[in-house]
């Protein structure tokens, strides 16, 4: 029993400076956070308001992570705030920050990050609805095994559906299956959206032509693309509003995939004008529209 006792003592005359180190590191790590934050709030350039916020958060993820035995990782942990700073307000700060740096310099990474933190929050349709169009960028960007597993989803909505929304699912899916190698179901894909196509004129004629233009090309029909987006573009002309702005979202990365790069960057500037008015669900849909053509540029 002593043996026990004189051990624990020995342990413990070790503990505390390790304790009172962790906790002196971990105070060190949050006033270099709140000081990031205070030129966060400062600084004009929207890239670098990010990046000051981003880091502060790491600051606070780190504290967590390392110095989990200290009070302010239990208190960040329990989501309690030390002063005006918790997990939960730094984390929003970054959020906040992200969208006019992705403003600024619209790419697939920023596009997906903001997808993403948006579709978490989210349950049924809204929480898929992204997905379905993030398919094709995962595979751009070579995550195939999650562009596999997006595809698997959204073919097995598509069983469910018929007409338009059939359609239109299967049109988006082909292209991301060009992408990871399944050739011969993109083809029976783009058949059947083709099929849809030619039973119908105007917006829906258009709308279809628009998804399919890019998986077209990635099969190797570029002739049947260039005529696809060059349909869809006349269309546009009459078009106005949130059905403009959609068709130019879609058809930017069919016109990346031709090597119409300038065009490519006309249609998403079209997008990201008329996303910067929107906020939610509408600004998060345009942007996972556009999320492929961006990748593609990168």
């Amino acid at each position: 029993m002593l043996k026990h006792l004189v051990i624990t003592l020995f342990l413990m005359g070790f503990a505390a400076p390790a304790l009172a180190d962790d906790t002196s590191r971990a105070n060190e790590l949050l006033v270099e956070a709140v000081q990031l934050l205070q030129s966060a709030e400062g600084a004009a350039d929207a890239a670098e308001k990010l990046r000051l916020s981003e880091e502060a958060l790491g600051n606070l993820n780190e504290i967590v992570k390392r110095y989990s035995s200290t009070d302010l990782a239990v208190k960040l942990i329990t989501g309690q705030a030390i002063g005006s700073i918790s997990l939960e307000s730094v984390a929003k700060a970054v959020e906040e920050a992200r969208w006019p740096a992705c403003l600024v310099s619209p790419n697939y990474g920023c596009a997906i990050t903001i997808i993403l933190a948006y579709a978490k929050t989210k349950s049924g349709e809204d929480r898929a609805a992204p997905y379905v169009m993030m398919a094709s960028a995962q595979a751009e960007v070579g995550d195939i095994k999650g562009a596999k597993e997006s595809i698997a989803k959204v073919l097995a909505r598509a069983k469910t559906k018929s007409g338009d929304e059939r359609a239109g699912l299967l049109a988006l899916m082909a292209s991301a299956q060009a992408e990871v190698g399944d050739i011969k179901g993109a083809k029976e894909s783009i058949a059947e959206t083709l099929a849809y196509a030619e039973t119908e004129d105007g917006k829906k004629r258009a709308a279809t032509l628009t998804f399919i233009a890019s998986a077209q090309a990635e099969v190797g029909d570029i002739k049947g693309a260039k005529e696809s987006i060059a349909e869809v573009l006349a269309y546009v002309k009459t078009a106005s509003g949130k059905e403009r702005v959609g068709l130019f979202a879609f058809i930017a990365s069919a016109q990346a995939e031709v090597g119409d790069i300038k065009g490519a960057k006309e249609s998403i500037a079209e997008v990201v004008s008329y996303a910067e008015t929107k906020s939610g669900k509408e600004r998060v849909g345009m942007l996972a529209m556009i999320a492929k053509a961006l990748a593609k540029m990168e």
